[in-house]
């Protein structure tokens, strides 16, 4: 709470100028008066400390909320990112079964091949033999 200049004036002309109000010699007169004296002191004290730590204050919450801003978006990126890394889990896991059937057709395509010119060979060869017993 920052107190108000025109009071703070006031209160600094008219006691804490004044060599009278000192807490060593207003204790003298009164203990009562001495809480005041100390009171209006620290009251003065605490208002240069708001004037320097006020501003402060108020920029640090600019740059926590600032702060927390950025970090609510990073874990909604992190979220986005983790969906990412799930599906393309997915999609790895779809290509090594895709490459797996692909190897597979293509081992059966070879073995296919391999039968079909081991028929043609035979089929030849029968023929060539059918033409000879006649």
């Amino acid at each position: 709470m920052l107190i108000l200049s025109i009071v703070l004036k006031i209160i600094v002309i008219r006691y804490l100028n004044n060599p009278n109000f000192k807490v060593e010699t207003v204790r003298k007169s009164s203990a009562a008066c001495e809480g005041l004296c100390l009171w209006v002191n620290a009251l003065s004290k605490y208002n240069e400390v708001y004037k320097v730590v006020g501003p402060l204050k108020k920029k640090f919450e600019e740059v926590q909320a600032e702060a927390n801003a950025k970090r609510a978006l990073l874990e909604e990126k992190q979220e986005t990112v983790r969906q990412l890394e799930e599906k393309l889990q997915v999609l790895e896991n779809q290509y090594q079964e895709q490459a797996g059937i692909q190897a597979k057709l293509e081992a059966d395509k070879e073995l296919c091949t391999l039968k079909l010119q081991r028929a043609e060979e035979l089929i030849c060869k029968f023929i060539d033999l059918s033409f000879i017993k006649k």
